[in-house]
């Protein structure tokens, strides 16, 4: 179950093994992910919830996700900008594609390995903020800060093809650009479990076999 730091409200909408497709429960968490500043809400992209919940089972999770921002109103986007560099001016959050989140109990770095490790989107890694948390997205394939080789060797190892800083640019370097990951975005039309619910992207290449 998420919860937002900033507002100290919950979310049922996720529950069990995945999100839940009913049209309400996504309503929910449009108005949950809102704009807390400007009580502004925005139609989320379904696929983030894809991203975030694999992220989340991939590490073995216990407690409910910690959204400290989500959705970004234009306006809140702008003013941010102009108290920290950090900002993006084509922020996706504004887009309602973009969350920050952390996982109580879960290192944000172990948090942070295991999304790139999955190669679905951008992931921004922030230990330092008053809230440590990582920055998920469903825009290219791209981690922030850099990191040398040696730590992407290690972050995947046998993996050499990925180690280096052409293949995990940072977003300033992609900005503008349209580049996928191989792997990205082959799961976009999703296929219903008989019994309702919502595949991820794991689970309809398992059933691909």
């Amino acid at each position: 179950m998420p919860r937002a730091v900033r507002t100290g409200r919950f979310s049922g909408a996720i529950t069990g093994r995945a999100l839940t497709p009913a049209a309400k429960a996504l309503q929910q968490l449009n108005w949950f992910l809102r704009d807390w500043r400007t009580e502004q809400p925005t139609k989320m992209d379904p696929r983030l919830f894809d991203i975030v919940w694999e992220v989340y089972r991939s590490v073995g999770a216990s407690e409910g996700i910690y959204v400290v921002s989500a959705y970004r109103a234009p306006a809140t986007n702008a003013s941010l900008r102009r108290r920290s560099k950090a900002v993006s001016k084509y922020s996706q959050h504004m887009a309602g594609k973009a969350m920050d989140l952390f996982v109580p109990g879960v290192d944000i770095a172990r948090v942070r390995a295991t999304a790139m490790r999955l190669e679905y989107g951008g992931v921004g890694f922030y230990p330092s903020s008053a809230d440590s948390f990582i920055h998920l997205d469903v825009g290219s394939v791209r981690a922030w800060p850099r990191m040398t080789r040696g730590q992407l060797l290690a972050l995947l190892p046998g993996r050499q093809d990925r180690a280096s800083a052409k293949q995990w640019p940072t977003a300033a370097a992609l900005r503008g650009s349209t580049r996928r990951s191989p792997r990205a975005w082959r799961y976009r039309k999703r296929r219903e479990v008989r019994l309702g619910g919502w595949d991820t992207p794991c689970d309809a290449r398992r059933r691909r076999g």
